[in-house]
């Protein structure tokens, strides 16, 4: 297990990492927030924010699991790619956004997909960089 300090700084350099290959505005503020939860490893809340954002993140979950670090920023980090459809997706109506409306489950599915493939380019382009060794 690492420490805490040292678990932060990875987490802060795989985000800026990842900030910098998918080129988010500089100006966009990335908030690194931990939880308690020890089911989820990470998640982005970009809401209505403009140029703001934040990452919940365990903290138990990456001081245990560090290799997951860079995957998973990366992945959180790529959400911001399809921000603007997650807007439209808001002001949808409340029955559409749940999953187990057709159009509601296609479009986070489409999300999650598109997600899940800027996350493997980073992977694949930027092989070398590793921050999760202990």
């Amino acid at each position: 297990m690492i420490e805490m300090g040292e678990t932060k700084k990875r987490l802060e350099a795989a985000v800026e990492e990842a900030r910098d290959f998918f080129g988010i505005d500089p100006l966009y503020i990335i908030n690194l927030v931990a939880t308690l939860d020890q089911d989820k490893a990470a998640g982005i809340d970009a809401g209505d924010g403009y140029l703001c954002c934040y990452i919940n993140f365990s903290m138990h979950y990456y001081q245990t699991n560090p290799q997951d670090i860079r995957r998973h920023m990366a992945h959180e980090i790529a959400h911001l790619m399809s921000n603007e459809i997650l807007q439209v997706r808001n002001f949808m109506a409340d029955e559409w956004k749940d999953n187990q409306h057709l159009a509601g489950g296609m479009l986070n599915d489409a999300i999650e997909t598109l997600t899940s493939r800027l996350e493997r380019l980073f992977l694949r382009e930027r092989p070398g960089i590793n921050h999760e060794q202990p």
